[in-house]
């Protein structure tokens, strides 16, 4: 049976491990998204800028953000959605076009 101290140890683990896996998936994102610009932008690795502009939302272990990219004098969005081993990245469509 658990005291009231395993459950607080169990607790702090669970959340240490929850802020462990969100890390791997933001730096995840974060190179599939660079990835993608060097690509979407015509750019070299190095001329590339990837910022993280919000985290819209998590639901189950899916942790869904959004990110810029600029470089060669453009910028585009993009959408990652990561969790449960994956990560997926998505260009937005209203910056796809402008671009």
């Amino acid at each position: 049976m658990f005291t009231p101290t395993h459950n607080h140890r169990l607790a702090a683990l669970i959340l240490l491990l929850s802020l462990a896996c969100a890390h791997k998936q933001q730096e995840q994102a974060s190179q599939k998204v660079i990835e993608r610009a060097t690509f979407d932008l015509k750019c070299s690795r190095e001329e590339v800028t990837v910022q993280k502009i919000s985290d819209d939302h998590s639901f189950m272990g899916v942790n869904n953000t959004t990110w810029g990219a600029s470089g060669c004098d453009r910028q585009i969005t993009y959408k990652s959605s990561c969790g449960l081993g994956n990560c997926q990245v998505v260009a937005d469509a209203a910056t796809t076009a402008a671009n």
